[in-house]
């Protein structure tokens, strides 16, 4: 459907694929009239999508200005509810460059839009190709976990940053640009669950535990706000400070929030592109994955 009110925007939909042309991206509030009737029918249209077992939600974005803009918030949080549908067994999402969203808004005949989504249901691929498979900065292998229902990314930091032993640095040095990952999941339950609800603290846990803090990060003010009675503080600042698996660029990923909380806001902009898969009925939960120069 075409909605030819301002600002203009187009949904395609159908069974296995989604494409929503608009000339502005709505908030995550969606305040505005026009943005409430913009994601109504975003989410109408995703609910016919369906992954069965094998396959896989993928989602990709796209911007003329090549915003900076967290990937995974756009295409999923901004319509979390029937994507989460179809996010059972993999999801995963991948940023257009101008340019490749140019060649497809040429392809489709939709020149004089700002922004572009697809969504598509397609088959998981468990052994890729050897041209497919991207050299890794560094790979972490069953990483263990009491489970990955949890949304909270100290969670996911405190994992990785707990087992240094499970992680390999393939290349001395640093990511500047940008980076995506691959992570796989090992589940111990048989009944699916949708991945797009703890996905955003699994990648924000995860890629903060790639960073180091800056040298004139008050480390204190950080442990004044955490309270995992489970590990004592004196440890949390230990894994704080480790820098040995480093290799995104220094930067504050972990903020004191408010009285007793903790504000996780790594360099996510800068993943364009993650692949997250899971495997069911394995005997306890784990997750491996690589992290990877785009």
């Amino acid at each position: 459907m075409i909605n030819t009110e301002s600002p203009k925007w187009e949904v395609i939909g159908g069974k296995e694929t989604v494409i929503i042309c608009t000339e502005k991206r709505p908030t995550y509030e969606c305040k505005r009239d026009w943005e409430k009737a913009f994601r109504k029918e975003v989410q109408d249209a995703l609910r016919v999508l369906v992954a069965n077992e094998g396959e896989m939600l993928t989602a990709k974005y796209g911007s003329v200005n090549n915003d900076t803009i967290d990937t995974e918030n756009a295409v999923f949080y901004n319509f979390a509810a029937p994507v989460s549908q179809s996010a059972r067994y993999g999801v995963s999402f991948k940023t257009f460059s101008p340019d490749e969203m140019y060649a497809t808004f040429d392809l489709m005949g939709k020149r004089g839009y700002n922004y572009l989504y697809i969504y598509s249901i397609e088959p998981i691929e468990t052994a890729p190709s050897e041209e497919s498979v991207i050299q890794p900065f560094a790979y972490w292998t069953d990483v263990p976990v009491v489970t990955m229902r949890i949304e909270n990314a100290e969670y996911y930091f405190t994992a990785m940053r707990k087992n240094p032993e499970r992680i390999t640095i393939c290349c001395r040095g640093q990511i500047d640009g940008n980076f995506g990952l691959n992570i796989r999941i090992r589940s111990s339950e048989k009944e699916p669950f949708r991945l797009t609800n703890p996905m955003k603290p699994i990648l924000d846990g995860i890629i903060s535990s790639f960073h180091k803090l800056p040298e004139n990060t008050s480390v204190d003010d950080i442990l004044n706000n955490f309270h995992d009675l489970l590990i004592k503080k004196e440890c949390w600042k230990q894994m704080l400070l480790d820098e040995q698996n480093a290799v995104l660029p220094p930067y504050q990923y972990v903020k004191p929030y408010r009285v007793r909380s903790l504000q996780w806001s790594p360099l996510d902009d800068r993943c364009k592109e993650a692949r997250l898969t899971i495997e069911y009925g394995a005997e306890k939960w784990s997750f491996s994955g690589e992290i990877y120069e785009v």
